[in-house]
């Protein structure tokens, strides 16, 4: 199940449930494997978005003399996309929590890490859990993910994965 969490908090926690959807659901006892397999993405705030904006119109306004010249995933990194230095300082804090990178982005706006529940729970500041909604079993975290505050401004989306559903 995908659990979209955006965006990222700088250090602090706030309780709930993540999905509206789980508000009806019934929380589970017990404990999810420690290392259950987990994959993240997170998506990086663009540098320039109103420049990006403001371009993506003009690409679409058969008056504008940027009419259908689109930019490739680079150039659109170069013009507007996340610093370099903002994603290689993400990138690299993930690395130093024990994440494994399966794949970046050219226009620097995705990243996507593999790790465990336990090293997402430990980063983050969340508890994974499990709930009953209907015949479904869901996990969702406990609250909302937190991440250092210098880090925080660069994160647009997190979002933290594991395995879908399973019948309960």
């Amino acid at each position: 199940m995908a659990l979209a969490l955006a965006p990222a908090e700088s250090s602090s926690h706030h309780g709930g449930v993540m999905t509206p959807a789980l508000a009806a659901a019934t929380k589970l006892s017990g404990t999810l494997a420690p290392d259950m397999p987990m994959a993240l993405t997170i998506v990086l705030n663009r540098a320039d978005q109103s420049g990006f904006e403001k371009s993506l119109q003009a690409m679409q306004d058969p008056k504008s003399a940027s009419y259908r010249h689109y930019l490739s995933p680079r150039e659109q990194a170069e013009h507007f996309g996340p610093t370099a230095a903002s994603y290689n300082r993400v990138s690299d804090w993930l690395r130093e929590q024990g994440f494994n990178l399966i794949e970046g982005s050219a226009n620097r706006l995705t990243l996507t890490f593999r790790g465990t529940r336990a090293l997402a729970e430990k980063a983050f500041g969340v508890e994974n859990q499990h709930h009953r909604l209907a015949d479904q079993i869901y996990h969702a975290n406990d609250r909302a993910p937190s991440v250092p505050a210098a880090l925080a401004p660069h994160i647009a989306i997190l979002m933290l994965k594991t395995a879908m559903l399973t019948d309960g």
